[in-house]
């Protein structure tokens, strides 16, 4: 079976290419495994999304369409 956490972890640290080496989370309440493995799966897809901008990242990320 092919979960988020399953899918969050192949994002991160893929067998071939880049792998993540820091990881943060700005994340408000429980901060279970699939809420985390969440936050991964929605932060991959917006920067992949060619219509949305990163304007800051240090305040946690701020995405814009552009």
């Amino acid at each position: 079976m092919n979960t988020q956490l399953d899918r969050a972890i192949s994002l991160l640290f893929p067998q071939q290419g880049r792998q993540a080496l820091d990881v943060k989370f700005f994340f408000q309440g429980d901060a279970t495994e699939e809420a985390l493995a969440e936050q991964i799966l929605v932060c991959m897809a917006s920067l992949d999304d060619d219509s949305l901008t990163i304007t800051n990242v240090d305040q946690g990320l701020t995405l814009l369409a552009a």
